[in-house]
């Protein structure tokens, strides 16, 4: 689940379906209001999408594709408009990960704005990769592995908080696991 457009906008990643739905919130950060304008199939790309995220200023959607170990970033014609996504590039991951299972850009903190991004594989490790332009995969800069020092197997997703100083990781008996930087 992805939120956007100022909390107007919800992005849910339908793993069954291979497609990214898209709901407009009549009031904002209301998931109660929430009304689907869109299903974006990725299944061209990759058939077994895992995370689904969308860039601060709504320009990219980036899907992270498990079937080829890819980051799949579209740009959108409309702000936030899942209708108008073109296929932009291909940014594979295998090097890495071939067990990727979630997918965040740094949002805040002293670098700009989606300059770096993270994918967290089955194993728990981390992979960084920084991007001369934010939110550009075609501008990689560099990549690093964060080995798995948390101590988890299995583990689903995660996400930064309080600037990177703090990560959240889940795993797939739905425990949260809270770590400080």
């Amino acid at each position: 689940v992805e939120m956007g457009d100022g909390g107007s906008k919800v992005y849910v990643l339908d793993r069954g379906n291979t497609e990214v739905d898209e709901y407009t919130l009549s009031n904002s950060n209301d998931i109660t209001t929430a009304s689907l304008v869109n299903s974006f199939d990725v299944s061209g790309q990759d058939a077994t999408p895992e995370a689904v995220e969308i860039a601060n200023d709504g320009s990219k959607l980036f899907v992270l594709g498990a079937g080829n170990n890819s980051v799949y970033e579209y740009t959108l014609g409309t702000e936030y408009d899942t209708s108008t996504a073109t296929l932009n590039n291909t940014f594979d991951i295998s090097g890495a990960t071939t067990s990727p299972e979630d997918l965040n850009f740094m949002r805040e903190g002293s670098v700009p704005a989606g300059s770096r991004m993270f994918v967290l594989d089955t194993d728990g490790n981390i992979h960084l990769w920084e991007f001369a332009t934010g939110h550009d995969t075609s501008s990689t800069v560099e990549n690093t592995s964060f080995n798995n020092d948390f101590g988890i197997s299995n583990a689903t997703g995660f996400r930064y908080a309080d600037f990177g100083e703090t990560i959240y990781i889940t795993d797939a008996s739905g425990t949260i696991y809270e770590f400080e930087g």
